[in-house]
């Protein structure tokens, strides 16, 4: 998935939920001078820790997409792979809150993360089968 993600190397990227590792590693490489923080429930915040402790730019946080515990308009770019939103309303609105002017958030193909998006001013400048690219 990282191939239509970009992602230049001052960027702080959100990860809505915890990806497969190989995501990680190959997002945090191309940030040479920015940070990745991950979102996830306890359990799998842990694991990602241990997978990821050897990344200098990357941190894990035990929070729901809902309410993402970072200041407003910090985050140039979000990534979310998974998309089981169960509130899409609320996790467009901490979107637009966390994502910077001119950020991108790149999703995985959701009608419902789709129609949130777009309702929360969003807008859409890129799809395909698998992946929904968003500006805010």
């Amino acid at each position: 998935m990282t191939g239509g993600i970009d992602v230049r190397p001052n960027d702080r990227v959100l990860l809505l939920s915890i990806p497969e590792m190989s995501l990680v590693f190959g997002l945090a490489a191309r940030l040479t001078a920015g940070v990745l923080v991950g979102l996830g429930q306890d359990e799998e915040v842990r694991t990602a820790r241990r997978a990821a402790r050897e990344l200098n730019n990357v941190m894990f946080v035990a929070a729901p997409p809902e309410e993402v515990p970072w200041q407003d308009g910090f985050f140039s770019v979000a990534v979310d792979a998974a998309c089981r939103w169960e509130r899409p309303a609320q996790v467009a609105a901490e979107l637009a809150r966390v994502l910077g002017p001119g950020g991108q958030v790149y999703l995985r193909r959701s009608e419902a993360a789709r129609a949130a998006m777009l309702a929360a001013g969003f807008r859409e400048v890129a799809s395909d089968e698998a992946l929904l690219a968003l500006r805010r």
